[in-house]
C-alpha cells in the first residue's frame, strides 16, 4: 500500500513488495501530489536510486518509508524512463556501376528472393563511400527494372553482365546525412521519401532531486 509522505509523493515497492507483474523490488515513485513539494521535480514510476546517501537497492518498503518520511529534506537519485526521439529516414536510390578485374570473375553479389544484396563476397564494394551494403534494395539491373521479374530472371541478368554491371539500389538513410560523394555512384534525384522506421525507444536518466518535507 502506498503512502503519501510529507513531500508530496508515495511510494511503493520494496524487497518485500515487488512488482505483481514484473517481480522487480526497486522502490518507485507511485503519486506526486499536485503543486507540493515534489511537483515537477518527480514522475511517477521514477525509480529511486538512494535518498540521503543511503542506498536503495533491496531495501524493504518499511525502511523506504521510515528514510523518506523522517527526513526534514531530503537529496534523492531517481532513474527516469525517458523517450528517446525517434530517428527520421528518407529513401535514396543509388546507381552502381560495377567492373570486373577479370573476365572470368562474376561480379562478388548474391541477390536474394526480394531483390536485395544477399551477400557481399568482394569486401571492396562496400569499403567506398557510400559503397553497396547487404540489404540494400535492387531497383534496377543494367537499365532494366526487376519489377515482375522472377530471382531466376534476375540472376541471369547477373550473369550475362560482361565487363561491367549497373545497379539502381535504395536504401534508407539518416535525413540530414550527407551526399555521397563517391564518382563511382550516381545520386538519382527526386528520390526522397520521408519515412519512420522502429518504434519509440527509452533511455535511462539519473534525476537528483533537493526537496524539503512539509508534513
Amino acid at each position: 500500500m502506498a503512502v503519501t509522505l510529507g513531500f508530496g509523493i508515495a511510494v511503493s515497492g520494496g524487497r518485500d513488495n515487488p512488482h505483481f507483474t514484473s517481480g522487480d523490488p526497486a522502490v518507485v515513485i507511485s503519486d506526486v501530489v499536485p503543486n507540493g513539494p515534489a511537483w515537477g521535480l518527480l514522475q511517477v514510476n521514477d525509480r529511486i536510486l538512494s535518498a540521503n546517501g543511503v542506498s536503495f537497492e533491496s531495501i524493504d518498503y518499511s525502511s523506504a518509508v521510515d528514510i523518506i518520511k523522517n527526513a526534514e529534506h531530503i537529496n534523492m537519485i531517481v532513474k527516469r524512463r525517458v523517450a528517446m526521439p525517434i530517428m527520421e529516414f528518407e529513401q535514396r536510390t543509388l546507381k552502381f556501376t560495377l567492373s570486373k578485374s577479370r573476365k572470368k570473375d562474376d561480379f562478388g553479389i548474391v541477390l536474394g528472393c526480394r531483390f536485395y544484396i544477399k551477400e557481399i563476397r568482394n569486401p571492396k564494394l562496400a569499403e567506398k563511400d557510400p559503397g553497396l551494403r547487404e540489404g540494400d534494395s535492387v531497383l534496377r539491373v543494367n537499365g532494366q527494372s526487376v519489377d515482375g521479374s522472377t530471382l531466376e530472371e534476375v540472376n541471369k541478368w547477373l550473369e550475362r553482365s560482361r565487363d561491367k554491371l549497373c545497379l539502381v539500389i535504395q536504401r534508407d538513410v539518416r535525413r540530414g546525412a550527407s551526399r555521397w560523394p563517391s564518382q563511382n555512384t550516381v545520386y538519382e534525384r527526386g528520390a526522397h521519401r520521408a519515412t519512420y522506421r522502429g518504434s519509440q525507444s527509452y533511455g535511462l536518466n539519473e534525476v537528483i532531486v533537493h526537496a524539503r518535507n512539509i508534513g
